[in-house]
């Protein structure tokens, strides 16, 4: 647990509450998606819904709780495009999770509506110190994880004295470290995602890596605008950014072999 504005805030075994959120998301995401297929061990996958729900409510992240929103908002409009079968999960989830709230309304309202100690606001300086870092160099940036090392170098007269850290913001970081050409590399991995993640859906031969798809997907739309308020760079981030890319190349790979054997079925010998 941490503290923060008069609000103690879940963080699990990580260094802060907002890479907390950015792990749970897209777990929690791809947990409810499977739940939609897979007929076994659904208690223990709803209990799981249900815990992995109030851990990301009671780590107060506004970007995690954002981009979870969003991401279900747009699976209730996409899933008819999709032959997905109605978020029976999500339903259930979304009357548990209006219980919690309603409990705790006075804590969400501290967190949403009263002073954070400056901690929104605090992010735009540290944007134009970036912005300020990619004018002077931005073909190849400042280096890699070289941000809070130069960044006095880059701080302007309107820029002094105030809080000074890493930009929260993933595509301003990589963008300032590692410039236009870090960035394109940066963003082509996650369009590549996407489109893994396209290739499994559309396939017809197995609803379970379908769902998966779609779980990763809807996880990787609740990263990517988290990405615009948080830093993903801590190997726990990006350790799962990596493993749901794998999870989606291993997808397409069975969907393409199980398509070759159906055009070639092995011959059959006679004994």
């Amino acid at each position: 647990m941490s503290g923060d504005a008069n609000v103690y805030r879940a963080s699990g075994t990580t260094p802060h509450p907002n890479g907390f959120a950015s792990l749970i998301a897209p777990l929690l995401l791809l947990n409810i998606l499977v739940y939609q297929e897979n007929t076994e061990n659904r208690r223990l996958r709803l209990i799981g819904m249900v815990l992995g729900f109030l851990s990301l409510l009671f780590s107060f992240s506004r970007g995690g709780w954002l981009g979870f929103i969003v991401a279900i908002i747009i699976f209730l409009f996409m899933r008819n495009n999709h032959n997905v079968r109605k978020p029976g999960g999500i339903i259930g989830l979304v009357i548990i999770a209006s219980i919690v709230i309603c409990s705790f309304l006075p804590v969400l309202y501290e967190r949403l509506l009263k002073d954070d100690m400056n901690a929104a606001m605090s992010r735009i300086p540290l944007m134009k110190l970036a912005f300020n870092m990619i004018k002077e160099h931005p073909i190849i940036g400042v280096g890699l994880n070289t941000f809070s090392n130069v960044k006095r170098k880059y701080t302007t007269p309107d820029l002094e004295g105030l809080y000074s850290d890493q930009v929260h913001n993933q595509y301003l970081l990589v963008f300032a470290e590692t410039g236009i050409i870090g960035l394109a590399g940066f963003l082509w991995i996650i369009i590549c995602m996407f489109k893994e993640s396209s290739s499994c859906i559309r396939q017809n031969r197995s609803n379970v890596i379908k769902y998966m798809a779609f779980g990763i997907r809807l996880g990787l739309i609740a990263s990517v605008i988290h990405m615009n308020v948080n830093m993903f760079n801590s190997r726990l981030q990006l350790g799962l950014l990596f493993m749901l890319g794998g999870l989606l190349t291993a997808g397409n790979k069975l969907i393409r072999r199980s398509d070759d054997f159906s055009a070639n079925p092995p011959e059959r010998h006679a004994l």
